[in-house]
């Protein structure tokens, strides 16, 4: 208004950008004001905006799938295995040790998840959990996710994208 008055006073408003200030500002909103939660994504880092795809949900299905799967894989294996039986008794004796030692180990360290590696390499240096230094990840992985299975713990992903197993609420 007052460049209508005395232009040669003032600055054009074509000068001072408005437009541009407008359309930034708009964006500016519009991106504040999205719904990032309904869309899965939240915002991890301010600056040069990085999102996370929240994966928890993922990774439980994937647990219950790989739950699924490991059953039909030791239906399998013992048909192939026909006559020996000594396998599958002293899987299952391992599996009778360890299912409550790595309940304890999630209960313990209730708010951190923690990898299967983690959990074998750290249980093996622990008083009481010696047991964990001779044990295949295989069977630390296959008993985490009976737990999972079971609710009695969840998963969720690390920055690496490695699953990480956790005491369930």
């Amino acid at each position: 208004m007052r460049y209508s008055l005395a232009p040669t006073r003032y600055i054009s408003p074509a000068n001072l950008g408005v437009v541009q200030l407008i359309l930034a500002g708009t964006v500016i909103l519009l991106f504040a004001l999205a719904p990032w939660r309904a869309l899965g994504l939240r915002i991890r880092k301010v600056g040069f905006v990085e999102f996370e795809r929240v994966l928890s949900g993922q990774a439980n299905e994937n647990a219950m799938e790989f739950t699924e799967l490991r059953t039909r894989i030791e239906e399998l294996e013992t048909k192939i295995r026909g006559l020996d039986d000594v396998g599958p008794v002293t899987e299952h004796l391992e599996d009778m040790e360890l299912y409550p030692l790595l309940s304890k180990i999630l209960n313990e360290n209730k708010p951190t998840a923690l990898s299967p590696l983690r959990i074998r390499e750290w249980g093996s240096r622990q008083p009481g959990y010696e047991k964990l230094a001779h044990t295949r990840l295989s069977s630390i992985r296959r008993i985490l996710q009976k737990l999972v299975a079971e609710g009695r713990a969840s998963t969720r992903v690390s920055r690496l994208g490695n699953t990480l197993y956790e005491a369930a609420d």
